[in-house]
């Protein structure tokens, strides 16, 4: 296998993928597999053993063997033939899954912002320049170049192994709001023209492209923006629509479908739709201030929560020229994000300086390329943005945030002889284990990006070695205290099997043989059916429960990533974005404040705790 996936990098090297292709599977990747029963039913067992009492997990191990022996292989064999069918007609689904972990995004009717859409705060950016224009003109010329590129010769084939699909889904791409599930509207690359522009909850649309697709200079670019800042009203805009986007999707739907019956706002909001990405040009410095960089970045903090729009990709950039990205979760993932947003900070820092300054630009050609969008709408309509503003801002008042980084990395960790992601993995559940004196059900995103239009499978990182591990750290009463010797090569023992497992379980979720996408499957195939001996197991509270991810967790890992966030997946959760640098992990940590059994501050001195004594284990001295 491994000498196939060489020779086919091989064969592939420098190769791309024209637009007219990319929903095609030329780079004939296989289909997302469909684990056996047995598979599946064995791993679960596994998964739940350190997360309950033996008494339950014995209760409840009853209904899943009831369950095996009754109406599994009916409900596994019609998945099958489902995806054979599908398979044999060449169109969607393009995997088991797919229509189902597409409604799950599009049907959510709970806030965007901390609850769906991620956030990556990325380092300074050379040759981007200091003020907030020219940063956000760099940025934006970035991707208009790359869009280009992508016209002109396609994607770059960097991994034979990569599903390149997703990228028609990056720009020009929005949600439009419904009452019950939302639609994902793509507007064609060759149709792309401008970008939608939000500075204290104004709309305006700047043209980046001009009529023949080629990129307008940066410097223009640059100075749009600064007229943008010139021209917006003082004051923030009272009754931004914008806000609707960050609140309750059925709220939003109502409002829209109110909204478009006027044909000047159908085609104001139309234009927002075609917007290829929204720069958000915030007011406030955000300088060192940690805490005012991670809540702009989630969900706007109180200031800037008008200076947002949730349905579209998002690159905000503060008054001081930081920048981050929040991006729409319901049509892509973590590693197409990155892929875009690599290529274009390589641009810009592998660029020549720019032959022509915005202050030499044309002053006069600039308000042609720049349009307000303009909303109307009658008195009544005002309560819709006031009761989501209310909305938004209670969200942003329950949502604690906090970071943390560790003082070692990749390169040590490695030498060390651990893998960087079980290490941190580790941390977490031996801090969750010192908290509550047990191990949390925990996702860790895996991406299954080797199989066309392959999206994520869960790794459940809480294993019984995690466990075992935790018990055995957590014993030693004293923070300060060093373990034994024997303590010490028992624990490296334990180090090594919660790593070994660890690598297991997410290679297995990497190749699609996990247990999370399949199970959903044939529960909604159950439910379908109403197959009550199925729904006996799957209604069953331990299975609900042990669903109910209280860790939920993600690594990405980029050179220009400084911070990577999202909020927890249920109320009790905590969300936990961590980056592995070479020698640092950062990070970050959301929890909500209503919560009776989270605490973000506690969480986050365990973690460090936990850090420092397995660090102390591994290398055999104090940090």
């Amino acid at each position: 296998e491994k000498k196939q996936q060489i020779n086919k990098q091989k064969d592939t090297q420098m190769k791309r993928v024209l637009v007219k292709d990319l929903s095609a599977n030329v780079l004939k990747l296989p289909r997302l597999p469909i684990p056996s029963i047995q598979q599946t039913a064995e791993r679960y067992r596994a998964s739940i053993l350190p997360l309950k009492p033996a008494d339950t997990v014995k209760a409840h191990l009853v209904k899943l063997d009831t369950f095996l022996a009754g109406s599994a292989v009916t409900l596994q064999n019609a998945l099958v033939e489902a995806n054979k069918a599908a398979e044999a007609e060449g169109g969607y689904p393009y995997s088991y899954i797919e229509p189902i972990w597409d409604n799950l995004y599009l049907s959510n009717r709970a806030p965007l912002p901390v609850n769906t859409s991620p956030a990556i705060l990325i380092k300074k950016v050379k040759n981007a320049g200091e003020t907030q224009p020219s940063v956000a003109a760099s940025i934006v010329y970035g991707i208009a170049k790359w869009v280009q590129n992508v016209l002109k010769e396609g994607v770059e084939v960097r991994d034979a192994n990569m599903d390149l699909s997703p990228m028609l889904r990056q720009f020009g791409a929005s949600l439009l709001p419904g009452e019950k599930v939302d639609e994902f509207l793509i507007t064609p690359f060759e149709k792309l023209r401008h970008v939608i522009v939000l500075h204290d909850g104004h709309l305006y649309a700047v043209r980046v492209f001009d009529d023949q697709q080629v990129p307008l200079e940066q410097a223009v670019i640059q100075k749009c923006f600064e007229y943008i800042l010139s021209i917006t009203p003082d004051t923030d805009n009272t009754t931004p629509v914008s806000v609707l986007t960050a609140g309750n999707r059925e709220v939003w739907a109502g409002a829209y479908a109110e909204l478009v019956r006027t044909p000047e706002n159908a085609e104001t909001l139309k234009k927002v739709h075609e917007g290829i990405v929204v720069v958000c040009l915030d007011s406030k410095k955000w300088e060192d201030d940690d805490g005012l960089k991670n809540g702009a970045m989630l969900h706007g903090n109180k200031e800037e929560s008008e200076n947002r729009w949730y349905d579209k990709h998002q690159v905000i950039v503060s008054a001081d020229g930081q920048v981050a990205f929040n991006f729409e979760h319901s049509g892509s993932d973590a590693m197409q994000w990155a892929r875009w947003v690599d290529d274009v900070l390589q641009s810009i820092e592998s660029k020549a300086a720019a032959t022509t300054t915005a202050a030499a630009v044309d002053a006069t050609q600039v308000p042609s390329l720049v349009e307000p969008l303009r909303v109307t709408f009658g008195k009544t309509f005002a309560g819709h943005i006031r009761s989501a503003r209310t909305e938004v801002l209670d969200l942003i008042s329950n949502t604690a945030l906090g970071q943390l980084h560790l003082p070692f990395g990749k390169k040590q960790l490695k030498q060390l002889g651990v893998s960087p992601d079980a290490f941190v993995q580790m941390c977490f559940h031996v801090a969750f284990h010192k908290c509550r004196n047990k191990l949390a059900p925990t996702y860790e995103a895996a991406t299954t990006s080797r199989f066309f239009h392959g999206r994520t499978e869960t790794i459940r990182s809480a294993t019984q070695e995690m466990l075992m591990l935790a018990e055995a750290v957590n014993k030693e009463t004293k923070e300060s205290a060093t373990p034994s010797e024997s303590d010490r090569a028992a624990q490296l023992a334990l180090i090594k099997a919660a790593s070994d497992r660890h690598s297991t379980i997410a290679k297995a979720a990497s190749k699609g043989e996990g247990i999370d996408r399949h199970l959903t499957a044939l529960n909604c195939l159950a439910v379908e059916r109403n197959d009550n001996a199925a729904l006996n197991f799957f209604n069953d509270y331990t299975y609900k429960s042990c669903c109910e991810w209280g860790l939920s967790t993600s690594n990405v890992s980029y050179p220009w990533v400084e911070r990577f966030t999202f909020g927890p997946t249920t109320p009790n959760g905590y969300g936990l974005g961590y980056v592995v640098d070479e020698n640092e992990v950062r990070i970050m940590l959301s929890a909500f404040t209503s919560s009776p059994s989270t605490n973000v501050e506690d969480m986050n001195a365990a973690i460090g705790v936990s850090a420092t004594r397995l660090y102390t284990v591994l290398s055999g001295s104090k940090l």
